[in-house]
């Protein structure tokens, strides 16, 4: 179980935490747009990466990321308050 005041701090760094990952991550989606198919956890990108990465739709995928960054940084987070 959470102790209250990690998941306090969690929640506190959250949006900043998710936003500096998600732009990692789609700098690296930009530069090596392969990484869809060959990583499991990228499986919610790969239907904009179906019809060529010129026709991604970028923004659409950007959300998707953010979302992919949030629930790893809560698995994270959820195993490292209780060990």
């Amino acid at each position: 179980m959470m102790q209250p005041d990690f998941a306090e701090s969690m929640q506190k760094i959250e949006k900043v935490a998710c936003r500096a990952y998600t732009r990692v991550e789609m700098k690296f989606l930009r530069t090596f747009p392969a990484v869809v198919y060959s990583e499991p956890f990228l499986k919610p990108l790969q239907a904009l990466f179906s019809c060529g990465t010129e026709n991604v739709e970028w923004a659409k995928a950007e959300i998707i990321m953010k979302d992919i960054v949030k629930s790893h940084l809560f698995l994270i987070w959820s195993n490292s308050a209780q060990t």
